[in-house]
């Protein structure tokens, strides 16, 4: 009995953390796909789905396979992490838009 017990706690206490993890997408997300919650999680999730994208959707990111499955899902934590990466990816190119528009003397 003390052993259902404890397993119930530990389901309880995970679920609620992964439930805690995905506050800001604003629809349920997929309930089949991982919940990625560091870049080392992503980036070994990528390695196993090698034709898959990592997009902005749903108020966080989702990791999808060649077929547009959902097959991870980046935890709050990761998504501050994604949104520094792609502001930055986004500044720079923006920039070198600007720069390469320039008139040159």
């Amino acid at each position: 009995m003390k052993f259902t017990f404890t397993s119930m706690v530990h389901f309880l206490f995970l679920f609620t953390t992964m439930a805690e993890a995905l506050t800001r997408y604003e629809t349920t997300s997929p309930s089949d796909a991982t919940v990625l919650i560091d870049r080392q999680a992503l980036n070994d999730m990528a390695k196993d789905h090698p034709y898959g994208s990592l997009f902005p959707e749903n108020g966080g990111y989702y990791l999808k396979n060649e077929n547009d499955g959902v097959v991870g899902i980046a935890s709050d934590e990761l998504c501050t992490e994604l949104d520094a990466a792609f502001a930055s990816a986004e500044a720079k190119y923006a920039q070198e838009e600007a720069e390469s528009l320039a008139p040159t003397s």
